[in-house]
């Protein structure tokens, strides 16, 4: 069984970040299996034909806080899939990293819209 593991730290509450994590699990090729709101795992949505090439992707999500409720939330990502050697393992790499990208989007757009809520909120 191949693994692979990558962590990045996000400057945002928890909130934010949880609901980044869910909708890049949502709106991606994952599979989500179980939503703690701290602790997100799932696997790879594969259709049949490329079933018969590789085995999907099983992963974990976890949102930590180093320093506290109020510190940066650390993002880990773990990944498996049955195989070793170097195939597998770059492929699981790749997706995990596409994982990861999608969450900084989903990141990304929460704040583009943030400025729009209270632009809003002043003109009213």
């Amino acid at each position: 069984m191949a693994r692979y593991t990558e962590t990045f730290t996000v400057a945002k509450p928890l909130d934010p970040v949880a609901s980044a994590c869910r909708l890049a699990i949502q709106n991606g090729q994952w599979r989500l299996m179980d939503d703690r709101g701290w602790a997100f795992m799932g696997n790879e949505r594969a259709d049949l034909l490329s079933r018969f090439f590789r085995y999907p992707i099983k992963f974990a999500v976890f949102l930590r806080t180093p320093e506290g409720e109020d510190g940066p939330i650390d993002v880990e990502l773990h990944g498996a899939i049955f195989g070793f050697g170097p195939l597998p393992k770059n492929n699981l790499r790749k997706r995990i990293g596409l994982l990861r990208r999608q969450i900084e989007y989903w990141l990304a757009a929460a704040e583009a819209e943030a400025p729009d809520e209270e632009a809003e909120a002043r003109t009213d």
